[in-house]
């Protein structure tokens, strides 16, 4: 009976002994895990660490070469947004009907750049770095705007409705219908403002540098063009 209790009891310790060996193997490996994981992200570090010394170092040496940048120009898709002040005819043009004052608004889809200079009001070189980085971009357009060709989307008429100007920006309230534009139930149309309006930054951006040298990027994200916004703030 002593020897099989003590058989017993030898059996017990080794299994004990095999579990406590797998948890020391498991620690050891989850520790090399680690460390593997560790050394990877202090790599991407320097990676990053690396481009963005390497972006500074080429503006640097551009200052020392009297390099600057002249113009940014940046490149957007989205809508194009006209404003109209015309009048409504419900029952179509008859003379002897009044009209209802209306605000026309035709929304296109279209692309449009934006010219960045050091002595432009709103879009000059010293708040580029701001204006190129957002996620949206708004403007009513003015002499730096540029448009290119459109694409008609959709129209409607804001019956009574009044024009709001405000942040570089247009909107309409206190209109008493908002009614599907129908071009023959409008009268003459008087111009009014366009605006450009975009839900992601500038697909591609160009600087150009005084000695007339230009570079283009595809990514406002791209640090070496980041850079170049920032020095000419």
């Amino acid at each position: 009976m002593a020897k099989k209790k003590a058989k017993k009891k030898a059996k017990k310790k080794a299994i004990k002994k095999k579990a406590v060996k797998k948890k020391t193997v498991k620690k050891k490996v989850s520790k090399k895990v680690l460390k593997k994981k560790a050394t990877k992200k202090k790599a991407a570090k320097k990676k990053t660490t690396k481009k963005k010394v390497k972006a500074k170092a080429k503006i640097e040496a551009n200052k020392k070469s009297n390099f600057s940048i002249k113009e940014i120009i940046a490149y957007y898709s989205g809508s194009q947004i006209d404003y109209d002040l015309t009048t409504y005819y419900p029952k179509g043009l008859i003379e002897e009907e009044e009209g209802i004052p209306a605000i026309l608004e035709l929304t296109d889809k279209g692309g449009w750049s934006v010219s960045f200079c050091e002595n432009n009001d709103i879009f000059n070189l010293k708040n580029a770095f701001k204006i190129l980085t957002k996620k949206t971009f708004n403007s009513i357009v003015s002499e730096d705007i540029e448009l290119d060709d459109t694409s008609g989307v959709s129209g409607r008429l804001h019956l009574n409705g009044e024009i709001v100007m405000s942040d570089n920006n247009i909107s309409i309230k206190n209109a008493s219908k908002i009614v599907a534009n129908n071009w023959d139930k409008i009268g003459e149309r008087d111009a009014y403002e366009v605006v450009v309006s975009s839900k992601k930054p500038p697909y591609v951006v160009k600087v150009i540098f005084d000695t007339g040298e230009a570079k283009k990027y595809n990514n406002v994200k791209d640090k070496e063009f980041q850079e170049y916004c920032k020095s000419a703030t």
